[in-house]
C-alpha cells in the first residue's frame, strides 16, 4: 500500500468514526418522541415478541383504535407483461411516482440497476440472464433451507407474527441480509447505509431513517429491525406508513415537521432517482411537492385546512389522507420495495390464487370476555374476499354475507407457537387453531383453521390479491388484445348502449353523476321504437326475463343541483324487483360528487367515458340547435345550460319556448370495452356498491355484489319469475301515478330555479327588471329595418326543410381529393351555399401527398400505409362506420378515495396525464370541459398546465415542432347570473391567459421573440342555424374528456382537468387509457410515423366533426403536425369562423364581451346578406376568446351575500 492509499483509507476511517458519532449524538429514545414501536421490544439483549395487549382494557382499545385509523395497503406490485412503443415506452420510464417498467425484462434491468447503485453497461440479454440465475438460486436456496441457530423457528414464528411477510419471503430477506452483514443478524449503521441504501451516510435524511429502522437505539441495525421497517415500508397500511415518514422527516425530533425537512427529503430523493436516468421532478419541483403538503384545501368532509409551516403527527397524518405520494415517503418506500420485495414478487408473480375454503371467523373477546364465532365460506376471485354464510336450508341461494376489495388491504398471521399470545384475545379451545387477521377499513376479523399449512396458503393468497398501484399507481393492471371502441356524442353511443343492454343475460350496472329514467336511447327508427327505447322500458324489459340491474346513482346535495334522484330510484325501483337502486351518499360530503359514468352488461362489456344516461345528452354531428316540434329532443331533453335548467318533475314538458331559445348542443365521447378490462370496471362498481351498502343503514337490504365468470351456457342464464313479474305489474300501477313536482329550495341554486333565475340576474348585472327589459329594446333597435324585413317564402321553404331533414342520417360525400377543405355542409347548419375550389388549397394537398410517397419503402409488414390517393382505402379507414379495434392494450385509471369507495386517495387518473403530456414526442390534444390547472401557483393543486408549460418550453429550446390544441366550451358552467360560473371562467382564463402566471403569459415573458400560435392554440364549438324569421346561435357545449398524445395513446373518461376530479380526494372519476398493437403508417412532421388505429382513428374522428369534412377531405388532416394541417386548415378555420361570428352577432354573444353587464342573446332577425355571410362559416370550430371579462373582477363582482359562492371555499370551484 503506497502513502497515497493510506492516506485514503486512515481519512476514510476517520470520516466513519465521525459519522459513527454523528448517528450516536442524534439518536434519541422513540419513546421520548411518542411514535409508535413497530418493531421488537429487547430485553436483556434477546428478542421477545411485542405484547398484543396488557389485559383486556387495552384489548378493546386497541381494537376501537384500530377500526378508526386501520387504512388500506399500498405495497407496489408493477409487473407488466406487455410491449409497447413511443410515448408508452416513455411514460413507463417516468411514471409517477413509482420506479416502473414496460414488462418484466425492463423491470428486471431496473431492479438491477439499483442493486448495482448504478445504470449497468450490460445489455438487456445478459441481464435477463443474470436475473434468471438468481430466481433459480432463490428457489433452490428455498428448497434447501433448514432453520439454524440465528434465524430460529421462534423469531420466524415472531417475524411471521408482526410483519406482513410470509415465511418464504422471510427466509429470502434473511439470505440477502446475511449477504451483506458480517455478523449474521447485526449490521452496523455505516455497513447498512453503504450496502443496502442510496444514501450518503452522514445527511440529516439517512441519519434519521437510521434512527426510524433502529428502534432500541443500539446503533446497529439487527435483522428483525430491518424486516419491520421494511414491512411497514412495503406493505404496511396506510396509517404505519404515514407515521414511519413522518418520523423519517423529523430531523431534529421535536414531534414536529417542517417544511424545509420535507423539501430536504424530496430533493434527495429526486437527486437519487436522477442517477438512474428518472427526472428531478418525478413529483415536480421539490417546493410544488412542500406545497402540496402544507398548502390550505379541503378533506374528503369538506374540514378546510389552513396553511401550515410545521405539522403535528396528527395534521400529517389528516393531510396523508389526501396525498397518496405522503405515504410513500416520495417514493423511498418505492425504492425498498423494488430492491428487497420486488424480486420476490416476480418470482411468484405466476402463483395460482384463486382460492375457496371453509374457516372459523372469530371476533376478539368482548366486554363479556369470549368469543363469537362462527363457520364461514370464504372465496378468493379477481382482488376479492368473498365471506359466505352457511346455509340455512339445502336449496338456499349462496349469498355473500361480505365482500372485501382487497387491493390496500393487509393481513397478518395471528396464531403462532407463542401461546401467551392467544390467551389475550382467543378461548382455550382455538389455541391450537392457526389463523390470520385480515384488516380493511374498519373490517377486522380473525380467520381460523387446523391445519398450518393451509393458513400460511390462505395469507399468502390473499397478500397476493391485496397489492396495488400498477402503472399510474392504479388499481386495474395493463392489458392487451382488449377490444374497444369509440363514440363521437350521444346518439351513438346510446343506440349501442340500447342494443348491448336487450342482449344482458345476467346483470346490468349503471352508474352516473345523473341517470335519468326517462331518456330515450334511439331515435332514429320511428316514434313507436323511439318509445320502446326509453331507459326505464328497456330495463324493465329485462327485468322481466330474469336480468338483475343495479343502478348507483349520485344523492346530490340541494346546494349544487337538483337532479331528481330520490324520484328516479322510487320510479326504476317501481318497474320491477330484480331493479335496485342506490343513491350516495346519504349526506357528506356536500362539496364532491361521484362523476363516473359507467354502463357493465354481464361484467364482460363495459362503456366507460363522459356520456351520462340522462336529458340533454343525445346528439348527432349535426349540433342541431332547433326541434320546434319536439321530434328528436322531447320535452326536457331540450335544454341549454345557459338559460334556465329544470331537470326535475315532468319530463315531457318543455323547460322554455323553443321559438325564444335554441338548446345548446352536447358534445362528448364515450367507449364501448370488451374482454379483461370490463371486469377492470366492474370491480370498481362492485367496490363502490358494496361500500355504499356497507356505510349507509338505509341500503343494509340491498344485494352484495360480488365478480362473476359467466360461462355462456344456456343453462347460466337468467330466467324469467311469473310470480315476481306480476307482482311488479301491479306494484307498477301504484308507484307510477306521477312525475314528481319541480322543486324551487331556498338552497336551490338559481340556474335550477326559474322563479328566482330572474332576481339573481338582476343582482349579479346591477339591473331592475325594467332596466333590463329596455336594455333588449335598446339593442334591437340598432339593427336597420332591412334587418327586420323577411321574405315569407324563404321562411317557409326553410321551416319545411327543418321538418323533412329531422330525422335523416348524413350522407356519403362523393366529392374528390382536391376539394376545399375544410368545406361546411349546409344541411349541417342552415347554410345557403358552398365555397367555391381553391386553387392554392389543391396545390397544398398536393404537396401533402407527394411528402408522403417517400414513404414506400419504410413500410412495415402488417401496418397499412395511408396513401392518400386511394380513396377506398381512406374510405374504410376514415369513414367511421366501424370505430372497433379488438388489438387495444388497455388499463383503467381513476379518482377514488375513503368517502366514495372505503379506500386509499387513488389519483391514477392524474398520474395519467401527467405522465403522457411530460413525453409526448409530436403533439397534444386536449377536449375537456375544464382547464383550470396551475403553473406553480398554490391553487388549484394540480400541474397539468405547468407539465404542457413545461414541454413546450422543451420544444421552444430545442427548436423543435411541437403542437398543443386544448378546447374548452365558452363558457363550462352555465349561466353568467351565477357566481360559480363566473368564477370558473375566472379559473379558465387565469390558467390560460391571464392573471399573471398563466400558460401564454409565462411562455411570452421566457420567450418574447416567439410566435406562440405555432406551438399551442386554444379552441371552443360554435353553432349556428336559420329557424323561421330568426337566426340562432349558441355555443356547443365541450363536455368530453379526452387527451390523445401522437396518435399513439388515448385517454377517454369522465375526469376534468380541475382539481375536483385530478386530486383523488374529491370526486370520483373513471377513465380508459389505451394505445394500439394495431399500428397505421403515416407521417408525422413530414416524416415516417407508425400510429395506433384506435387513437389515430378517434383524433381524426373528432377533427372530421369540428371542421366537417368529407372522407376525401380527411387527407389534409391525417398528420397533424404539418403547418398544412395545423395552421391552414386548423388555426385559420377557427379563426375565419370567429371573424364571422363576431361581424354578425357582435357583443351579444359571450366571446366577445370584454366585461360583464352587456345583454346575451341567442337570435337575431334573418336576412338574406346575414344567412350568406353565416354560410362562409366551416365547420363549427372557433377560437377560445382570451379576451373574454378581461376588463372585470369574475372572482369578487357582485357576489350576494345570500348566493352559496359568498361562504364556500374557493377550491370548490377548481
Amino acid at each position: 500500500m503506497n502513502l497515497s492509499q493510506e492516506h485514503a483509507t486512515n481519512q476514510n476511517l476517520k470520516e466513519s468514526q465521525k459519522n459513527e458519532e454523528k448517528i450516536e449524538k442524534k439518536t434519541i429514545n422513540k419513546d421520548s418522541r411518542g411514535q409508535v414501536n413497530y418493531g421488537d421490544e429487547y430485553e436483556d439483549g434477546k428478542p421477545t415478541i411485542q405484547k398484543i395487549v396488557d389485559d383486556e382494557k387495552v384489548e378493546k382499545q386497541q381494537i376501537k383504535e384500530e377500526n378508526e385509523e386501520v387504512e388500506n395497503i399500498l405495497p407496489n406490485t408493477d409487473v407488466i407483461e406487455r410491449k409497447e412503443v413511443g410515448v408508452i415506452e416513455r411514460i413507463d420510464k417516468e411514471d409517477v411516482p413509482i420506479l416502473m417498467a414496460v414488462n418484466s425484462l425492463d423491470y428486471k434491468v431496473l431492479q438491477h440497476n439499483l442493486k448495482k447503485g448504478k445504470i449497468s453497461k450490460k445489455s438487456k440479454e445478459q441481464i435477463e440472464q443474470i436475473s434468471q440465475q438468481e430466481e433459480n438460486d432463490m428457489l433452490e436456496y428455498l428448497k434447501n433451507y433448514r432453520p439454524n441457530e440465528e434465524f430460529t423457528i421462534q423469531l420466524e414464528d415472531q417475524l411471521s407474527f408482526e410483519t406482513y411477510f410470509s415465511r418464504d419471503e422471510l427466509h429470502l430477506l434473511y439470505r440477502e441480509f446475511k449477504r451483506n452483514s458480517k455478523s449474521g443478524m447485526f449490521m452496523s449503521k455505516q455497513d447498512f447505509i453503504s450496502t443496502l441504501t442510496p444514501f450518503s451516510s452522514n445527511s440529516d435524511l439517512t441519519i434519521s431513517l437510521m434512527n426510524a429502522i433502529d428502534r432500541n437505539g443500539d446503533q446497529k441495525i439487527a435483522f428483525p429491525e430491518f424486516v419491520q421497517a421494511l414491512s411497514i415500508m412495503c406493505r404496511g397500511i396506510k396509517r404505519e406508513r404515514l407515521r414511519f415518514t413522518f418520523e423519517i422527516c423529523d430531523f431534529n425530533g421535536d414531534s414536529l415537521v417542517s417544511r424545509d425537512e420535507v423539501y430536504s427529503t424530496v430533493k434527495a430523493i429526486s437527486d437519487i432517482f436522477s442517477k438512474f436516468g428518472y427526472s428531478k421532478d418525478k413529483f415536480g419541483d421539490p417546493s410544488e411537492a412542500v406545497d402540496s403538503v402544507f398548502s390550505s384545501g379541503l378533506t374528503t368532509n369538506g374540514v378546510y385546512l389552513h396553511n401550515k409551516k410545521e405539522l403535528t403527527l396528527y395534521e400529517f397524518l389528516e393531510r396523508g389522507e389526501l396525498n397518496p405520494d405522503l405515504s410513500k415517503c416520495f417514493g423511498m418506500f418505492d425504492y425498498f420495495y423494488l430492491k428487497f420485495i420486488g424480486p420476490i414478487d416476480l418470482l411468484f408473480k405466476d402463483k395460482d390464487v384463486n382460492m375457496d375454503g371453509q374457516l372459523t371467523k372469530i371476533i376478539p373477546k368482548t366486554i363479556f370476555n369470549f368469543n363469537i364465532s362462527h363457520r364461514r365460506t370464504l372465496s378468493l376471485r379477481d382482488g376479492f374476499l368473498i365471506v359466505y354464510k352457511k346455509k340455512k336450508f339445502k336449496h338456499d341461494e349462496d349469498k355473500p354475507s361480505k365482500v372485501i376489495f382487497l387491493p390496500g388491504s393487509t393481513v397478518k398471521v395471528v396464531v403462532g407457537s407463542q401461546p401467551s399470545k392467544k390467551k389475550k384475545f382467543l378461548s382455550k379451545k382455538y389455541h391450537s387453531y392457526y389463523g390470520f387477521r385480515v384488516t380493511k377499513g374498519n373490517y377486522n376479523r380473525f380467520f381460523l383453521m387446523e391445519n398450518r399449512d393451509e393458513a400460511l396458503n390462505w395469507v399468502n393468497a390473499i397478500r397476493f390479491h391485496s397489492r396495488q398501484g400498477f402503472r399510474f399507481q392504479s388499481f386495474s393492471k395493463v392489458r392487451t388484445n382488449i377490444g374497444v371502441e369509440w363514440f363521437i356524442n350521444g346518439a351513438s353511443y346510446y343506440n349501442e348502449l340500447a342494443e348491448t343492454i336487450r342482449r344482458a343475460k345476467h346483470e346490468i350496472f349503471i352508474t352516473g353523476w345523473w341517470v335519468s329514467p326517462y331518456v330515450y336511447l334511439q331515435r332514429d327508427s320511428g316514434v313507436e321504437n323511439m318509445e320502446k327505447s326509453r331507459l326505464d322500458r328497456i330495463l324493465t324489459e329485462k327485468a322481466k326475463e330474469g336480468v338483475k340491474v343495479y343502478v348507483l346513482m349520485w344523492n346530490e346535495t340541494n346546494l349544487g343541483v337538483q337532479l331528481g334522484s330520490r324520484h328516479a330510484k322510487n320510479w326504476l325501483e317501481g318497474c320491477h324487483s330484480n331493479i335496485h337502486v342506490i343513491r350516495h351518499p346519504k349526506r357528506y360530503p356536500l362539496s364532491w360528487s361521484h362523476h363516473q359514468k359507467n354502463a357493465i352488461i354481464d361484467q364482460q362489456i363495459a362503456f366507460v367515458g363522459g356520456i351520462d344516461i340522462c336529458l340533454m345528452r343525445y346528439e348527432t354531428s349535426k349540433f342541431q340547435l332547433t326541434d320546434d316540434q319536439g321530434k328528436r329532443f322531447p320535452g326536457k331533453d331540450y335544454g341549454n345550460l345557459l338559460g334556465t335548467v329544470v331537470r326535475t318533475g315532468d319530463p315531457k314538458k318543455d323547460q322554455f319556448d323553443r321559438r325564444e331559445c335554441p338548446r345548446m348542443p352536447w358534445h362528448d365521447v364515450h367507449t364501448k370495452i370488451i374482454g379483461p378490462s370490463a371486469k377492470d370496471v366492474a370491480s370498481n362498481f362492485i367496490q363502490r356498491w358494496n361500500h355504499a351498502i356497507y356505510v349507509e343503514r338505509a341500503n343494509k337490504f340491498q344485494p352484495l355484489l360480488i365478480p362473476k365468470d359467466y360461462t355462456g351456457l344456456p343453462s347460466d342464464e337468467a330466467k324469467p319469475d311469473k310470480w315476481k313479474n306480476l307482482v311488479s305489474n301491479i306494484r307498477k300501477g301504484f308507484t307510477h301515478v306521477s312525475y314528481g313536482r319541480e322543486k324551487p329550495t331556498h338552497y336551490q341554486r338559481a340556474g335550477d330555479n326559474p322563479r328566482v333565475l330572474q332576481h339573481t340576474k338582476q343582482a349579479a348585472f346591477g339591473l331592475k327588471g325594467d332596466q333590463m327589459d329596455n336594455k333588449v329594446e335598446e339593442r334591437k333597435n340598432n339593427l336597420t329595418n332591412s334587418e327586420f324585413d323577411d321574405d315569407g317564402d324563404d321562411n317557409e321553404e326553410e321551416e319545411e326543410d327543418d321538418g323533412n331533414d329531422e330525422f335523416d342520417q348524413d350522407e356519403n360525400q362523393e366529392d374528390d381529393l382536391n376539394t376545399k377543405i375544410p368545406y361546411n355542409k349546409p344541411s349541417d347548419a342552415g347554410s345557403q351555399s358552398k365555397k367555391e375550389n381553391n386553387t392554392k388549397q389543391k396545390q397544398k394537398h398536393k404537396d401533402t401527398i407527394g411528402s408522403l410517397k417517400d414513404e414506400e419503402g419504410l413500410e412495415l409488414p402488417g401496418t397499412p400505409k395511408i396513401d392518400l390517393h386511394d380513396d377506398k382505402l381512406l374510405k374504410s379507414i376514415y369513414h367511421l362506420s366501424s370505430n372497433m379495434s379488438n388489438t387495444c392494450v388497455v388499463q383503467m385509471v381513476r379518482s377514488i378515495c375513503p368517502w366514495s369507495a372505503g379506500t386509499d386517495v387513488e389519483d391514477s387518473c392524474y398520474k395519467a396525464y401527467l405522465g403522457l403530456i411530460k413525453n409526448a414526442q409530436h403533439f397534444i390534444y386536449i377536449q375537456n370541459l375544464f382547464f383550470i390547472s396551475s403553473c406553480g401557483s398554490k391553487v388549484p393543486k394540480n400541474r397539468i398546465a405547468l407539465a404542457i408549460l413545461n414541454r413546450i418550453r422543451r420544444a421552444i429550446t430545442s427548436k423543435e415542432r411541437f403542437r398543443v390544441i386544448i378546447m374548452v366550451p365558452i363558457s363550462p358552467s352555465g349561466d353568467l347570473a351565477l357566481a360559480s360560473s363566473r368564477m370558473i371562467i375566472g379559473w379558465t382564463n387565469r390558467t390560460i391567459s391571464q392573471g399573471g402566471q398563466s400558460i401564454l403569459e409565462l411562455l411570452k415573458n421566457e420567450f418574447p421573440d416567439v410566435d406562440l400560435a405555432q406551438y399551442i392554440s386554444f379552441n371552443s364549438i360554435r353553432q349556428w342555424e336559420v329557424n323561421g324569421d330568426r337566426i340562432f346561435t349558441e355555443q356547443i357545449y365541450v363536455h368530453s374528456k379526452v387527451l390523445i398524445v401522437d396518435d399513439r395513446v388515448a385517454v377517454i373518461g369522465s375526469c376534468n382537468i380541475n382539481d375536483r376530479s385530478m386530486m383523488g380526494s374529491r370526486d370520483s372519476e373513471l377513465a380508459v387509457v389505451v394505445s394500439d398493437q394495431s399500428k397505421l403508417l403515416i407521417t408525422m412532421n413530414g416524416k415516417p410515423f407508425k400510429v395506433g388505429r384506435f387513437p389515430h382513428t378517434l383524433r381524426v374522428g373528432l377533427w372530421k366533426t369540428h371542421l366537417n369534412l368529407t372522407d376525401p377531405e380527411i387527407a389534409s388532416i391525417i398528420d397533424p403536425v404539418t403547418d398544412n394541417a395545423y395552421i391552414n386548415v386548423w388555426r385559420n378555420t377557427a379563426r375565419n369562423n370567429s371573424m364571422i361570428y363576431k361581424e354578425v352577432f357582435g357583443d351579444y354573444i359571450l366571446e366577445n364581451q370584454r366585461h360583464l353587464g352587456i345583454v346575451q342573446k341567442k337570435y337575431i332577425p334573418r336576412t338574406d346578406e346575414l344567412v350568406v355571410q353565416l354560410s362562409q362559416i366551416q365547420g363549427v370550430l372557433i377560437e377560445y376568446p382570451l379576451d373574454m371579462f378581461c376588463e372585470s373582477n369574475l372572482f369578487n363582482e357582485q357576489v350576494g351575500i345570500f348566493t352559496a359562492e359568498s361562504y364556500v371555499d374557493v377550491s370548490i370551484f377548481t
